[in-house]
């Protein structure tokens, strides 16, 4: 019923008995990813909050616009957890 299968045809999957837990021990990329998505999230949030102010005026309009919604992109780019193959 359950079939086992290798470990390198599984990728990130280890197989401990009945379970299957995901493994992604790679402590050389841990201190950059965080670092990365710390500057991410601040980059994000500013460029959010200046898209809105700059939206306040009619005349900054068309410039507030692409700017909160790319810091609106960028903060959610920080949010999520990196996905490696």
């Amino acid at each position: 019923m359950n079939e086992v299968v290798p470990s390198t045809q599984m990728g990130l999957y280890r197989n401990f008995g009945e379970t299957q837990k995901m493994e992604n021990n790679n402590q050389d990329t841990k201190p950059g990813g965080i670092f990365l998505h710390l500057t991410l999230l601040i980059v994000g949030l500013v460029m959010t909050v200046l898209g809105v102010a700059l939206c306040v005026t009619m005349v900054l309009l068309p410039v507030g616009l692409p700017l909160g919604l790319a810091g609106l992109g960028v903060l959610v780019w920080g949010l999520t957890p990196g996905w490696r193959k």
